[in-house]
């Protein structure tokens, strides 16, 4: 997760075309935004990938590994 993370910072940076070390007057949003996805994104990925991994080596059915992930997602009304 850690070089994905890396990678997604590194994509920010290049799409926003700002350079490093950031000058003075520089906007700093790009580092921020990077830095944000950079930490979510593979934390996100690892919640889902780590609960469909258990529920198949407790041997549930794809069913039910579905249904745990969709509750996960939906927002709780």
């Amino acid at each position: 997760m850690i070089p994905l993370g890396l990678l997604i910072f590194v994509l920010v940076q290049r799409k926003s075309r700002e350079s490093f070390p950031i000058a003075e007057g520089q906007r700093t949003d790009p580092f921020f935004f990077g830095g944000l996805f950079a930490i979510l994104i593979p934390i996100i990925i690892y919640v889902f990938v780590d609960k469909a991994l258990r529920g198949i080596v407790m041997k549930r059915s794809s069913a039910d590994i579905a249904k745990d992930v969709a509750i996960d997602i939906a927002p709780r009304l």
